[in-house]
């Protein structure tokens, strides 16, 4: 599995494509990560222990950062 990110934000003014990602749990602060990226240009993602499957048009409006909290959390636990 790949490295984790976090949701910034999603541009998009579709509420129909709003409502299928906030469904899903993809929202502004949601962490996770990617499972693959497939030879169709789909992603699939590990959000809240659940696989979701996204294409490029949902995937381009989803604005990330690489999430620190894992490094964080594996920080705290070597030094303790």
């Amino acid at each position: 599995m790949g490295p984790a990110y976090q949701v910034i934000s999603v541009y998009e003014r579709d509420r129909k494509l709003l409502e299928f990602l906030d469904q899903r749990g993809i929202r502004p602060g949601t962490r996770f990560r990617v499972r693959t990226r497939n030879y169709d240009g789909t992603l699939s993602l590990a959000v809240k222990k659940k696989n979701i499957d996204l294409g490029g048009p949902a995937t381009d409006k989803i604005w990330v950062a690489k999430s620190t909290i894992a490094a964080s959390l594996l920080t705290l636990i070597n030094s303790t």
